[in-house]
């Protein structure tokens, strides 16, 4: 894997195209119609209605905070990077931090190679921060000429931890994060650093891209392509109102800042979203610059890649928990890193309050709608099939063109409908997340790209997914089948075409989940090729 070349770097500064909001808006509000005609026709249906009131919500939300016109522009970018001289005519020092924990060895060389081809005139410092202390990550790192630091309490507070220790050894001025698959062009920090001349700059954040090739597995090219949308289009509108969010790697930090609150968050996931908090409430901002300057590789199994996505609903969801007046039996105390948050998201304009709502509500509507998307199918086809019609079904359409025809063209990943499936998956991991958040269950966080361990949580999520998706595909067809044989395909023809859509997208799904679950395939986690590193 390689870097973002030169025709890549600027493709998020393209045509912003904010009207695709409103396409998704209109395709929902179809649906919407069509689902509130099928929940009002008998009482039992009503829980419909109350996920529905929730997908209401958490679209309103994302529209009113999606639709700002980004604050970076090309020409803005340009002149910014290109006329910046260094305060005093010094190049400030920097700090670049590159955790480990048990990735492969082929992962980190890539990686070391792209950082060690850095470009920066001032002091530049790299540290390999090894929390598994493995000694041939010692000699690769002492080959790039890297500092090699393990910290004398491994594995307290995670990443976090790592992180925290690492810059109470460095000093520089700004510190780069980048995690252990992701490569750097050598211009990155020419293209980021003008940014922090204004003293409330706290943190820059760079785009989170990754590799999405034809040769990848379904899993890793669809993980790939669905981060796209919030990195093109989410977040410059929320960057707009202030509202943008750190997603750790590929930043640039500003030390003074970070110790000002008392260093990276001290917390065992999410350290970045907090951090980010932490410094808003001090009252630093955090920028976000569209510019692509970075590639990661997104987990090539199901679980690493639930893993990954489970960690990210519970880091959002602390939100929640820190949020005044929503205090549970199952959060009867908030720890120190919980308040400060609270304090953090009691303050601000009211349309950053609502980004980070929407925020929030998105994991709560994708973990809801993940079982909405087949239940009142399966209702009809099994209750009601005298009442189905094909013209029930039209409003689907609109949103089925949308992901097949509408983002592959705009995307600049490979974008295919098969995107829904991975996006299926992730809704199981936050349907589980948000369960045990509110019994009270956390999981303990496990490095996406660690090789030969064992994954509970993975386990967990797939039990979850292949019950749904086998028992809705059985239902689904055995219903069908019947009610063809019963009323005619002319009645039944465009539940037939949106049941083929279905089990294009589910059935892969299925055959992953079962997998994990066999006991062949329960040690097996997130690991890449070398040819795909090398690619």
């Amino acid at each position: 894997m390689s870097a973002p070349d030169d025709d890549e770097v600027y493709e998020y500064l393209g045509p912003q195209m904010r009207w695709i909001q409103l396409v998704l808006t209109a395709a929902f509000v179809l649906v919407a119609v069509s689902l509130v005609a099928f929940a009002t026709t008998h009482p039992w249906l009503t829980p419909v209605l109350v996920i529905l009131v929730a997908n209401v919500i958490g679209n309103t939300f994302s529209l009113l905070t999606g639709m700002n016109k980004r604050r970076v522009t090309w020409s803005s970018h340009q002149e910014r990077v290109t006329s910046w001289n260094p305060p005093d005519g010094r190049y400030p020092s920097v700090d670049v931090f590159l955790p480990t924990c048990g990735e492969s060895l082929e992962i980190l060389r890539n990686t070391y190679e792209h950082v060690v081809a850095m470009n920066w005139p001032g002091k530049l410092f790299v540290y390999v921060l090894d929390d598994a202390a493995r000694e041939e990550v010692h000699d690769l790192a002492a080959s790039f000429g890297f500092d090699y630091a393990v910290r004398p309490d491994r594995g307290h507070l995670r990443k976090a931890g790592n992180l925290r220790h690492a810059s109470r050894i460095s000093h520089g001025e700004f510190i780069v994060i980048f995690d252990a698959d992701f490569c750097p062009r050598p211009d990155f920090l020419g293209h980021l650093v003008p940014y922090l001349d204004d003293p409330q700059v706290a943190i820059v954040q760079s785009p989170q891209c990754f590799a999405t090739t034809e040769s990848m597995n379904w899993i890793q090219r669809t993980a790939g392509a669905t981060q796209e949308f919030f990195y093109r289009w989410v977040l410059p509108s929320r960057d707009r109102i202030g509202a943008a969010n750190c997603v750790g790697t590929s930043a640039i930090y500003r030390r003074s800042a970070i110790d000002r609150v008392g260093g990276f968050a001290a917390i065992e996931h999410s350290e970045d979203l907090h951090t980010g908090r932490h410094l808003q409430q001090a009252g630093y901002t955090i920028r976000y610059v569209p510019v692509v300057l970075s590639r990661g590789l997104c987990p090539s199994d199901l679980a690493g890649f639930l893993n990954q996505q489970y960690r990210w609903c519970q880091g959002t969801l602390t939100r929640v928990r820190a949020l005044p007046g929503l205090q549970t039996p199952h959060f009867p105390s908030l720890p120190e890193e919980a308040r400060s948050l609270r304090r953090a998201v009691s303050k601000g304009t009211f349309r950053q309050r609502i980004a980070r709502w929407a925020g929030v509500l998105y994991y709560i509507t994708t973990a809801m709608n993940v079982f909405l998307l087949f239940l009142p199918g399966v209702i009809m086809a099994v209750f009601y099939p005298e009442d189905v019609r094909p013209a029930q079904l039209v409003p689907f359409l609109l949103g089925l063109w949308v992901y097949v025809v509408l983002f592959p063209l705009v995307s600049r990943t490979r974008w295919r409908f098969e995107v829904l499936r991975i996006q299926m998956a992730y809704s199981y991991a936050h349907a589980v997340a948000i369960w045990h958040k509110i019994v009270g269950r956390e999981i303990g966080w496990v490095p996406t790209g660690v090789i030969g361990q064992s994954n509970s949580l993975a386990r967990s999520i797939s039990w979850l997914g292949a019950t749904v998706l086998g028992a809705s595909l059985v239902a689904f067809w055995v219903s069908i089948v019947w009610d063809v044989m019963e009323y005619g395909l002319a009645q039944f023809w465009m539940m037939v075409g949106l049941m083929l859509a279905y089990t294009y997208l589910a059935l892969p799904l299925f055959v992953e989940f079962v997998k994990i679950l066999l006991p062949r395939r329960c040690s097996r986690v997130a690991e890449v090729e070398p040819e795909e590193i090398a690619a």
